[in-house]
């Protein structure tokens, strides 16, 4: 990342109210010279580098008014860290609680690389990153199909994007269990240690700096024990 103070670096961060978009957003806040625009259905923490913008991804019109945020603020690195779905077995989940997860976790990600593409070259980002899941990308995750098979397709989607256009540095980043409140304190994987998603932010902003264009970083489901 390299900025001065005539021109920020700016950064757009989809789904950061929570979890690990809210803390790549807090350590996006602590960086001198970038300007960050926030995205989620409910405003974030306040930081006076963080501007919010409310949208609910499901929706298109949800969609639409991120796009256009998006070409307003013309951002060089966008991160899309929203994802989630219902968690039981398929059948016994009503298909919008599936069509809500599908439009989260995969189609609108696909729909926002479309975009970037789309985008002149001096407006387009130079990097985009989608947040993948270690736990769920390339295996089973029982009880949560709509979401493991959305995860599923983001590598898909990421690694064909990386062969078909040089435009954009594609990065797919993938995580563990966290420690946030989407995961429930009872959880049995909560018996072994989960990561800090202030470490896990640290560690992907510091993978995004580097040179490794085009590139997956999976982290171990669980950390090592202390």
């Amino acid at each position: 990342m390299s900025s001065d103070h005539k021109s920020p670096f700016r950064i757009a961060v989809l789904g950061s109210s929570r979890g690990l978009g809210r803390a790549i957003v807090e350590a996006h806040s602590h960086r001198e010279g970038v300007q960050i625009l926030g995205f989620a259905r409910k405003p974030g923490p306040e930081f006076s580098s963080v501007k919010w913008v409310q949208a609910d991804f499901s929706k298109e019109e949800g969609q639409i008014n991120c796009l256009n945020a998006l070409s307003d603020f013309s951002p060089q690195r966008i991160i899309y860290a929203a994802g989630g779905g219902p968690f039981g077995p398929f059948s016994s989940r009503s298909w919008r609680d599936h069509l809500w997860s599908y439009n989260v976790t995969l189609l609108f990600p696909a729909r926002l690389c479309h975009w970037a593409l789309a985008q002149r070259s001096e407006a387009r980002p130079s990097q985009v990153c989608l947040i993948g899941s270690s736990v769920a990308e390339a295996r089973p995750d029982q009880n949560a199909a709509s979401y493991a098979s959305s995860k599923h397709g983001l590598i898909g989607l990421w690694s064909t994007l990386k062969e078909e256009s040089d435009a954009i540095d594609w990065r797919l980043y993938s995580p563990g269990y966290m420690d946030t409140d989407l995961l429930p304190k009872g959880a049995v994987v909560r018996q072994q240690p989960v990561w800090d998603p202030r470490q896990v932010a640290t560690d992907l902003l510091t993978w995004l700096d580097s040179g490794q264009r085009h590139d997956h970083r999976s982290l171990a489901i669980h950390p090592p024990r202390e």
